[in-house]
Formats: C-alpha cells, structure tokens, sequence
C-alpha cells in the first residue's frame, strides 16, 4: 500500500470519530445499557439515544444537552473536554442548514420555521390589540364613574339654613 492511500485510510477513521459514536463506545466498553445509563444520570431515555445518534435537533436547548453529556461522561468514566469538543455549537453550519429544512407539524396545517414567525407575528398583534382594547373599556368606564359622581355632587339639597322655614319673618 502506497502512503498517500494510509493516510486517506487514516483520515477516514479519524473523520468518522462522532460525539455519538465516542458516548456510545464508552458505554459499551463500561458494560451499560442504555437504561442504565438513564438510571444512573436521570437523562431522559429518549435523549441518550438522540445523543448516541447525533440527533441534535431532537435534543433540548443546548445548555441542557451540555449538561446531559457531562453526566454522561461522568457515568461512563471519559474526559468531558475531549468528548464536548466534537458537539456541534451555535455557530454549526450543519446545524443552521438543518433547521432552516425542520418543519414543524401542527394539528392544523404545517408550518415552515418562516411561517411560525409570521404566525407569532400575528399572534403578538392580537395580543396588543386585546389589551389596547381592554385599556379602552377601563378607561371609559372610570370617565363614566367620575361623571356619575359629579352628577350627585351637584344636585344636593339645599342645607338647613337656606331653607325657608314657616315660621319666620317674612
């Protein structure tokens, strides 16, 4: 074998090293079941299996999937910082071309990423709308209160002493 076609072979085995393949290789070298791992560290089932897979859209936010690699790592004894290293972050492209593809299914119709922010657009004027008109009905009813009140203020009944009384002079 030439040397140019070792390193290829190389590079290949290193390009196939994966958080997901690196947690799920510690596992089995540790001799735990996925449901073990679940016991011991309280990740949900689901989400070791997304991590084992590299499912990182599936996953929650990224601070709790960093936290679920770290007891991960703890549970199967290997370096958090070799391990975290291979995590896609924010600034993944990857990432960023696979939710720019993810649809999001409603019980109603199907949304893109595009049309949910159009939707809570919407959704964010109703709302102004709702509590403007709320502040409208308040407003009104209080003018009317005070209205009210001056009404009965103005038409009292004339004190003791303005009243002309029978027996006087007059």
């Amino acid at each position: 074998m030439s040397r140019k076609r070792k390193n290829i072979e190389k590079n290949q085995t290193v390009s196939e090293v994966t958080l997901g393949k690196m947690l799920s290789d510690a596992r089995l070298a540790a001799g735990l079941t996925i449901d073990q791992i679940h016991q011991k560290t309280k990740i949900p089932f689901n989400s070791i299996q997304q991590l084992e897979n590299n499912d990182w859209l599936n996953l929650p936010a990224e601070v709790y999937t960093r936290g679920f690699i770290k007891s991960y790592c703890r549970v199967v004894n290997i370096p958090y910082d070799k391990v975290i290293s291979l995590f896609p972050g924010k600034n993944d492209p990857t990432i960023d071309r696979l939710k720019s593809q993810l649809v999001i299914r409603s019980a109603s119709a199907v949304y893109t990423n595009e049309d949910e922010k159009t939707r809570s657009d919407k959704e964010s004027r109703v709302s102004t709308a709702l509590v403007v008109f709320i502040l409208f009905v308040l407003a009104t009813l209080t003018i009317s209160y005070i209205v009210s009140q001056k009404e009965t203020t103005g038409n009292t009944s004339p004190s003791a002493s303005e009243i002309k009384h029978p027996d006087a002079n007059g």
